[in-house]
């Protein structure tokens, strides 16, 4: 499975202000400064269900954050860990270092180590972790490509090549931050939504006034998914930026909402809503064409000569012509609503 990489889907397009086809360029929903000193470079961001962690390599520690990103704790752990995930399976984390390229650390819950995973001598330094729960691997970020690990293993497969910094799992999907080529000498990044087939889905670009950091799709905040990017702006401190994430022309796996302890349906108030209109029009179509028969068996009873039953049949043939168009519109309409509600599931 290879990724489409930048130019195969920006190619003929403009960025900055900008259409560029499935792509909309919106600010962030919202933009909350991090508790940290300016100076403070961090590396690595994931939520266990309670708290934001956050790692700070150069002062080994991590940050326990609550949901408005206040500190609510903090451990001085034995190595610089950067890159960090949540493993919602096992109930771990799983963390890397720069220093040792080649192995990923097993954390508890108290950032105890409890264990490696041996990845290969020769792997890159990680700058990005995040967990598929629907295929149980780690996708890792590396310099110019991502790679898909099995837990259980350490074997690695790459998915894909790029200049990308950051990784954030939506079990099927995933969302990786790649830089992208400067524009009027404003190098920013860019969020790509790829689906399980190496595919790109939606597009966001940051500014190139923010050093994206990590990404983390967040999904206890409210009935749609957000995806949080810690970031640094120039001249300022670490911020997180929260984008909303349309999730109802995609299908997020269950297991990604196992955290949140609440059922994955962002659009299926909306998906029942498109279905109960359906019914209504098929409901209003059976009774008009009850009434259009009892209008021909009364006409058959009452009409003076061929000519007015003539008439009539023509006035029922042409109620019946209309009604089959209707039809084949509303079979349509069911196939779309196949398409943007199959991720809708009830828990």
């Amino acid at each position: 499975m290879n990724l489409l990489t930048l130019n195969d889907f920006t190619a003929n397009r403009a960025f900055g202000g900008i259409e560029i086809d499935f792509f909309t360029a919106p600010t962030p929903a919202k933009v909350a400064k991090l508790p940290f000193g300016h100076d403070t470079q961090p590396g690595g961001i994931t939520f266990d269900g309670n708290n934001f962690c956050i790692t700070i390599p150069q002062e080994c520690i991590i940050y326990r954050l609550d949901k408005f990103f206040a500190i609510s704790g903090s451990v001085h752990v034995d190595k610089p860990y950067g890159a960090i995930c949540f493993d919602t399976k096992a109930k771990i984390f799983w963390a890397a270092t720069d220093s040792q390229a080649g192995t990923l650390f097993k954390l508890n819950r108290n950032f105890e180590c409890i264990g490696r995973l041996d990845i290969g001598k020769y792997t890159g330094s990680i700058r990005g972790l995040a967990y598929n729960c629907e295929k149980n691997v780690l996708l890792a970020v590396q310099q110019g490509s991502i790679a898909e690990i099995a837990v259980k293993t350490g074997h690695m497969r790459i998915l894909g090549d790029g200049d990308f910094n950051a990784v954030s799992s939506l079990a099927p999907y995933y969302a990786a931050i790649q830089h992208r080529a400067p524009q009027a000498n404003d190098r920013g990044s860019e969020i790509i939504v790829y689906n399980e087939k190496g595919r790109p889905v939606k597009n966001i670009l940051i500014p190139g006034r923010y050093t994206i950091w990590d990404a983390l799709f967040y999904l206890c905040a409210s009935d749609r998914p957000e995806i949080l990017l810690m970031a640094t702006e120039r001249c300022d401190g670490p911020v997180i930026m929260r984008y909303d994430i349309n999730t109802c022309d995609i299908a997020p796996d269950y297991c990604n909402y196992m955290l949140c302890k609440k059922k994955p349906t962002p659009c299926s108030k909306s998906c029942s809503e498109l279905l109960d209109s359906v019914a209504q029009i098929e409901t209003a179509m059976a009774h008009m064409l009850m009434q259009e028969s009892k209008k021909l068996h009364k006409a058959v009873d009452v009409a003076a000569s061929i000519d007015e039953l003539l008439e009539i049949n023509s006035s029922v043939s042409q109620i019946i012509d209309d009604t089959a168009l209707l039809e084949h519109i509303l079979i349509g309409k069911l196939r779309i609503i196949e398409r943007i509600c199959q991720g809708a599931k009830e828990a």
